[in-house]
């Protein structure tokens, strides 16, 4: 009798009944399986063999020889057995979501979505809806790989292809890739093909409107191959290039991405489209061009260590580090004593240092239990730092040339803009602040114009500006370093531009913004105050939903000035409390009180008040503003006084998490599940936080509601608690999640 329904579909996921299927070789795979059941997956591989020698390319047996494979980590005969079934059959489900996943695993996501878009492009339209799980997955392995913009439209796909309920569960996904604030504006925004051009001939049109139609449905690699066809000649093939880049770029192949969208660029003028399309090609090129310097390790034999440690503790171009490994990559390496070699002598803390007088760390010395190493970089620095090592060190080393190793090769152009310095002992916060930004500033408007860069042709700024041929890309380089170092009373961008000779950005004009049409990049350039209060309240929501926190906090402090009427549809809560944080940030007391207060007396006039949320803005505000044996207490307060409220310990619980205070760690007793670590919480609490009476029955003083408690285990233990209250397993368990 057979195992498997006749009517079901097969289990090769071929989408077919299994009576019409692989219900013939049904016996070699219950064979197989009865040895996978007992562990023998190796023996295993006989029976599928033997089915196979039968029914060659049966689609069953060729996906369970590929899984046992894979499980015995044969990466590359189960991606050769899952190739085979998919040459004959292109457009086998089964097979094309094991191929993808084992790609994932073993490859990366370039290759597994190279295969997906094979995959669906096999798939008949009316069964793609089972790609889109796999769509899923790969948008998330996207955005863990740094392909934000490809993870973002795969996302997109899964919810289509999904429907709308599918939709729904993916919208989170999407809001929180959209929100990242690590992914840069030029990264985020929501790039759109363009329509076939005014003026192209028929059969140009014919094959542009194809491509269109493969690219909304997700073939973008069809989609891509044949705008490169149309792309050469005509301006019309300037929109087949723009649109080549932004197909490319949905499938993670950014080399060709570049190419196409660079190809455009270069048969446009320099408008702001051209910058920020340059931008973001100089974004996802990063440091790949342009010289490299060699970081290289120097390694010695001691003669005499104690000697050699009083030499160099004597020298004033070195200073002592806190120690580590003499080798980072080995974990087993031999501890070293640490020092730092400084480009000029230490110095000691006083009043009026300016960022001149501290000395730079140009490399360390690391001294071994037998041998030391030098460890710097293999560029102008390198002979003086030897000749200074070995004149401190003397007759603690042998005259011997040392043994060099090649550790690393660093982009020279993002050397020559940081910096790592040595600050004296007892010099405090508020200054060593200031120091830092002045040098980077002076690294940014000093250093930064003079230094060939990969972008400009390895030319340095300043030689591009003079040269002028070159304004695309040089207003491009300039847009990304205001972005990530915008103005202020030390670093002026608009000085750097009059320098270079380039004129600021074309002013965004308030009447006719359209936020749809602008580019996100450019929202910074909206001149806020001038919006009518409906522009400036929507600009607020929606920076808040791109992650773009300065402009949300700029139209913000000035929405709040407006009339009530101008903020009415936001939540003051989101308004005043992601202002008041912004304060506390910074350092503001005075104005994190004022719109703490703001926002309750806000709060208060409407019907459903959020208390507990308005105690955790204040709660994180004195985090920020205070030190523990303030806030500790504070939170003590708060976790008592809702000990009793599932859905407020939940909330309490979960902001600890972000805050990183409670940890979220698998449970070594219940594999796939996770509990809540609370050790850091109770050394605080056990610090700076107020005594708490032992508890006395499952909700007493002290206690904190967990599933646990609530069927009679302990509940998550707190300093002052008795030691019995406390589970064998500490913490929260959430099960499947």
């Amino acid at each position: 009798m057979a195992s498997v329904d006749p009517y079901t579909s097969c289990p090769c996921g071929s989408g077919q009944k299994y009576k019409w299927c692989c219900q013939k070789v049904e016996a070699y795979a219950e064979r197989a399986q009865r040895m996978i059941d007992s562990g023998q997956f190796e023996s295993s591989l006989k029976p599928l063999e033997e089915g196979l020698a039968r029914n060659p390319g049966n689609a069953w047996l060729l996906t369970r020889k590929a899984l046992v494979e894979a499980h015995l980590k044969k990466s590359d005969e189960a991606r050769a057995t899952l190739e085979s079934l998919l040459r004959s059959n292109p457009g086998h489900l089964g097979a094309t979501v094991l191929l993808i996943r084992l790609l994932l695993e073993t490859e990366g996501p370039e290759e597994a979505v190279a295969q997906f878009q094979r995959g669906l492009g096999a798939t008949p339209e009316d069964r793609r809806e089972s790609l889109a799980p796999i769509a899923r997955l790969l948008g998330s392995s996207l955005a863990r790989a740094e392909f934000p913009i490809a993870a973002m439209k795969h996302l997109e796909l899964a919810a289509k292809l999904g429907g709308e309920d599918r939709e729904r569960t993916l919208a989170r996904s999407i809001a929180s890739l959209k929100a990242a604030p690590q992914t840069t504006a030029w990264e985020k925004n929501p790039y759109r093909l363009r329509p076939v051009p005014d003026g192209a001939t028929e059969s140009f049109r014919e094959s542009f409107e194809q491509a269109m139609g493969w690219a909304e449905e997700g073939l973008w690699s069809s989609a891509a191959s044949a705008f490169e066809l149309l792309s050469a000649g005509s301006a019309a093939g300037a929109i087949a290039d723009y649109n080549r880049g932004l197909c490319s770029l949905w499938v993670a192949d950014n080399e060709a991405a570049i190419a196409a969208l660079r190809r455009f660029v270069a048969r446009t003028r320099p408008t702001p489209e051209a910058v920020d399309l340059e931008a973001l090609c100089q974004l996802l090129e990063g440091t790949r061009r342009g010289p490299t310097v060699e970081f290289v390790h120097l390694t010695w034999p001691v003669r005499d260590r104690e000697a050699l440690i009083k030499a160099l503790e004597s020298s004033r171009y070195l200073e002592r580090g806190p120690g580590r490994p003499i080798d980072r990559d080995d974990e087993e390496a031999p501890p070293a004593d640490e020092f730092y070699l400084l480009d000029r002598p230490r110095i000691e803390s006083r009043p009026g240092l300016t960022r001149q007088d501290i000395p730079i760390i140009e490399g360390e010395v690391l001294v071994g239990p037998d041998s030391v190493v030098l460890e710097t970089y293999d560029d102008s620095r390198l002979d003086r730092l030897i000749d200074r090592f070995t004149t401190a060190a003397g007759t603690a080393i042998p005259p011997a040339h040392p043994r060099t190793k090649l550790v690393e090769k660093v982009s020279r152009y993002l050397l020559s803009l940081t910096w790592q310095w040595s600050l004296p002992q007892g010099l405090s916060n508020d200054e060593a602040t200031r120091l830092d930004r002045e040098q980077r500033a002076h690294v940014l408007a000093e250093v930064w114009p003079e230094t060939p860069n990969p972008a400009l042709g390895g030319r340095s700024p300043a030689q591009a500006a003079k040269a002028g041929d070159a304004e695309t890309s040089l207003r491009a380089a300039i847009r990304l370093m205001e972005a990530s170092e915008p103005s202020d009373e030390l670093l002026n961008w608009a000085k750097v531009r009059e320098r270079l000779g380039i004129a600021p950005e074309p002013a965004v004009d308030p009447r006719t913004l359209d936020l749809d049409k602008l580019h996100l990049s450019r929202w910074s350039l909206i001149p806020i105050a001038e919006l009518d209060d409906a522009k400036l309240a929507d600009l607020y929501r929606r920076a808040g939903e791109w992650g773009l926190h300065e402009v949300r906090i700029a139209a913000g402090q000035i929405l709040v000035d407006r009339p009530e009427s101008a903020r009415s549809s936001i939540n003051p809560i989101d308004l005043f409390g992601a202002l008041a944080l912004d304060a506390a940030r910074r350092h503001e007391r005075g104005e994190t009180e004022d719109f703490i207060a703001r926002g309750r007396k806000a709060e208060s006039e409407r019907p459903n008040r959020r208390n507990l949320e308005w105690e955790l803005i204040e709660f994180q505000c004195s985090m920020l503003l205070d030190g523990p044996e303030v806030w500790v207490s504070t939170l003590v307060n708060l976790l008592d006084r809702y000990r009793t409220n599932q859905d407020a310990t939940s909330a309490l619980l979960y902001q600890l998490v972000r805050l990183g205070l409670v940890r979220p760690v698998v449970d070594p007793d219940r594999p796939g599940e996770v509990m809540l670590d609370m050790g850091l919480l109770d050394q605080l609490i056990a610090e700076y936080g107020p005594r708490i009476a032992a508890p006395t029955g499952d909700r007493a003083a002290g206690g904190i509601w967990t599933p646990e408690a609530e069927r009679g285990g302990a509940a998550i233990w707190t300093p002052g608690a008795e030691p019995a209250a406390r589970s064998d397993r500490p913490g929260l368990i959430l099960p499947g999640q």
